[in-house]
Formats: structure tokens, sequence, C-alpha cells
């Protein structure tokens, strides 16, 4: 009976032990913000919603503990994406969080993601291609010494004529 209570003894102590070590966890997959730019063939950006994390830490620790915190996760996690270049509608691609172990060394939270955890997402929200007719617009300008020129289309292009006189 004594070895019984000592066991049930050892093993509440051990698991107050183990419910005292425990500490918060801080999702970082929930702070995430994708942002899709461009038509078909656009661009990816991940960024950490800090201003959402500020909020959390400002209710559940001291002003204090908050800001450090807030700075310590903010400076020291990096998140890409995979790929971040040439998207459509539909793809899948790959958010990855890194950062260095012991980011968070002496407070009482944790990263709830693994350095180097990823999972996928797929893209949506990008604009839908526009067929431009670069041709619309233009006109020749003649001048009085028998020389042309493109008058009008589009700022980011450059047009070219094969001759610019007679």
């Amino acid at each position: 009976m004594k070895k019984c209570m000592k066991l049930l003894i050892c093993a509440g102590g051990a698991l107050l032990l183990a419910g005292c070590s425990s500490k918060e966890k801080i999702d970082l997959e929930e702070l995430i913000t994708l942002e899709y730019t461009g038509a078909d063939g656009g661009y990816g950006y991940a960024s950490c919603d800090y201003e959402q994390l500020e909020d959390w830490l400002a209710d559940n620790c001291s002003e204090e503990a908050a800001l450090s915190l807030a700075i310590a996760v903010e400076d020291g996690v990096d998140v890409s994406l995979s790929p971040d270049e040439g998207l459509s509608n539909g793809d899948e691609i790959t958010v990855t969080i890194l950062y260095d172990d012991g980011i968070l060394d002496g407070y009482d939270y944790q990263l709830a993601q693994d350095s180097g955890d990823s999972w996928k997402v797929t893209v949506e929200g990008l604009e839908e291609p526009k067929k431009v007719d670069l041709f619309e617009g233009i006109s020749l300008e003649y001048g009085s010494d028998g020389s042309y020129a493109v008058v009008g289309g589009y700022d980011n292009i450059t047009y070219t004529l094969s001759k610019d006189r007679g």
C-alpha cells in the first residue's frame, strides 16, 4: 500500500511539474497575412500581422513584457513563400517560417511552429489578365522637314520606326 501511495504521489508531482513548465503558445500561422498582386504571373507576399500579436500580448502580459516579446518575434521570425512569383489563381504555394532556436528564451511563451515548418496555401485573388491592343491610340506625327515620329501609346513601351525620314 505504501508503494502504491508513493507511486501516486510521484506521478501527481510529475504531472504538476509538467503542467507548470508548459508555456503559452503563439501560433504564427494565425498571424501570417498573404497578399497577391498583379494578374496571371503575379507575385505573392507574406507578412506577419504584428499588430494582432501586440494586441494579444497586451491582453495577456504586462506592457513591458508584451513590447519586449513582440520585438523579439518581429526581429527574429522570417516568413517566405515558394514560389513567390509567376503565380496564377489556383496555384499551390508553400509558406515557411524560419527563426533561430532560443528566440523566446526567458519568456513564458513559445512559438507553436518549429523553425522550418511549412504549410500549403492556394493562390486566390489575382486579377484576371486583360487583352490590350498595344497599337491603340498611336499615330504618326509628320514634321515639315520630312521626318515623322510615333505619338501616343503606352508610357512603358518603346515604339520605334524602321525609318524616321523620307
